[in-house]
């Protein structure tokens, strides 16, 4: 009789909504095409674990602890990253035998496989790290679960942040309050980074030592709080929500001040052009440009004139012209005197003349 020994499976376990597909079969087919490279993967299940909360987990089997090991899952939080953008730079720890990108909702997930084992536990110190400006969080396949929650348990949100900030805009920070990864969400509609984040600590000590200091970003104050607590969307304070927010308020009073300027036209106030009207004003001056004294120029030139205008001007072109006489018995006036002061009269014939009569 020949015995062999029993063939020991290595599992790994993945949260049961974590893995795509809408269907035991269909999450099953996606892990195959995934691990089916490795020559001992043996196949993936869903069950049931009682020592964690009777949860429902997807179970990945292999024969070969090794390609337990050398398994990498990768969160990316920009979903337009490229394969050859996170090659490139998760590269830079080992050499990488084999990569996928799997999109879920606005991120993607890489999966990663090292050709030394050494490079894959090394992120089990490290719990995330940069590609470009964004910061990945990276979670080795062989983490058990206690691991992985301790991975969210000492958690706080950072609020506040400028506008189209990134992660590794903010890597002083991190490094000071001894951070062990970041997460910025970012808007849905947008897809630009929102003005809070989400870090996480090794320890609570860790975590109170870090809320308990004040930071500033590009001379702007920033806000602890818990992860759960609600924060303004405008200006990240968790002193108040969005419809409370001071800077709203002054930005909507500024929208109807400016608005009633536009209407009314104070002084000193220009009402704000569109594209298409300033586009419009300078082909207008370009045609324009001539030189007065010519008179061909000028006769191009049409007068702008209301349609009650044009009318008027209709009417009163078919009236014949009179003309006043108050100005011509003014004119008439005018010329005699000046007759009268080029030939001055002889009084003295007059006064002789009238002697006479």
């Amino acid at each position: 009789m020949i015995t062999t020994a029993r063939r020991t499976n290595h599992c790994t376990i993945a949260p049961y909504n974590n893995v795509k597909g809408n269907a035991p079969r269909s999450k099953i087919q996606n892990l195959t095409k995934i691990f089916a490279k490795f020559s001992t993967y043996m196949g993936a299940a869903v069950r049931i674990i009682k020592k964690l909360n009777k949860g429902k987990y997807m179970c990945i089997f292999f024969l070969d602890e090794k390609d337990l090991l050398d398994a990498i899952k990768v969160l990316i939080t920009k979903s337009s990253m490229k394969v050859h953008t996170v090659c490139a730079s998760l590269s830079r720890f080992s050499e990488i035998e084999s990569i996928k990108l799997v999109t879920r909702g606005l991120f993607q997930h890489a999966f990663l496989v090292y050709k030394s084992v050494i490079s894959a536990t090394s992120f089990v110190t490290y719990w995330g790290t940069y590609i470009l400006r964004d910061a990945v969080r990276v979670f080795p396949k062989f983490l058990t679960d206690e691991q992985r929650q301790l991975r969210k348990k000492f958690g706080c949100k950072l609020t506040s942040l400028p506008n189209n900030i990134q992660a590794h805009d903010l890597h002083d920070i991190l490094r000071t309050m001894n951070a062990k990864s970041i997460f910025i969400p970012r808007n849905p509609v947008s897809y630009k980074p929102l003005n809070f984040a989400y870090i996480n600590y090794k320890s609570e000590d860790a975590r109170q030592i870090a809320m308990k200091t004040n930071y500033k970003v590009n001379g702007q104050d920033l806000f602890w709080c818990t992860e759960n607590a609600r924060t303004c969307n405008r200006c990240g304070s968790p002193s108040h929500l969005f419809n409370e927010c001071p800077i709203r308020k002054q930005d909507s009073k500024k929208q109807q001040l400016n608005k009633l300027y536009n209407h009314y036209r104070p002084a000193q106030h220009r009402k704000p052009k569109s594209y298409a009207d300033a586009t419009k004003a300078h082909k207008d001056d370009k045609s324009h440009e001539c030189n007065p004294s010519n008179e061909k120029c000028t006769s191009k030139q049409p007068e702008s004139l209301s349609p009650h205008a044009r009318e008027l001007r209709a009417k009163t072109s078919t009236i014949p012209f009179i003309s006043d006489p108050v100005i011509e018995n003014t004119a008439s006036s005018s010329i005699s005197l000046i007759e009268s002061h080029e030939n001055p009269v002889d009084i003295e014939a007059l006064k002789k003349e009238s002697s006479e009569t």
